[in-house]
């Protein structure tokens, strides 16, 4: 399924798209402040099992899947996938 790019709607509101993939950073950020939330805009987050790997070792991964795991979907991502990275 192609993924459409973030897009302005003609009232000059942005549409955010359905699927993303995140990096460590900016989850593990939100996690620290205790605003993962916000990441149910998605209707499915793809994390990287390398991303996966880094928040387990920082012990973030267990707070993060009760919070949003119904939303993440764990694979091997190819750096050229047409997905748009949050």
């Amino acid at each position: 399924m192609p993924v459409k790019p973030l897009s302005v709607m003609s009232n000059g509101v942005s549409r955010v798209p359905e699927v993303t993939v995140t990096d460590t950073g900016p989850i593990l950020h939100l996690h620290e402040i205790d605003q993962l939330r916000p990441l149910r805009m998605f209707k499915l987050l793809h994390m990287p099992t390398a991303v996966e790997a880094e928040l387990i070792q920082k012990g973030a991964f267990p707070k993060i899947k009760k919070a949003i795991g119904k939303f993440i979907k764990v694979e091997s991502v190819d750096k050229n996938s047409p997905m748009m990275w949050l």
